[in-house]
């Protein structure tokens, strides 16, 4: 049996939906961001240019949230697929 575009949506909208909220925060709050913002920022002081992210010797979680919430700057080179991303060190060690 087919379904109409509506429908879908509506169960996909419904499959989406948070069913405890407050779950949610409570394992955002128990992550320990700050934590992993200075591992990574006390790792990179005293390096200069592109560090690669592999380096960092972090479970992959951590090294993301850290980066993206901590306001570092990171790029990837090659391709889509490729997991080769680079974290910039100067910006870093200029704010010291």
């Amino acid at each position: 049996m087919l379904k109409d575009k509506a429908s879908l949506l509506g169960e996909l909208e419904t499959e989406l939906r948070v069913e405890q909220p407050d779950e949610v925060l409570q394992v955002l709050e128990e992550e320990d961001v700050l934590a992993w913002v200075h591992a990574i920022s006390t790792y990179l002081q005293g390096t200069s240019g592109m560090v690669p992210l592999v380096e960092l010797q972090l479970s992959l979680v951590p090294i993301w949230l850290g980066m993206l919430l901590g306001g570092f700057q990171f790029e990837q080179r090659g391709g889509f697929y490729d997991q080769t991303v680079w974290i910039e060190t100067d910006a870093l060690n200029s704010q010291s």
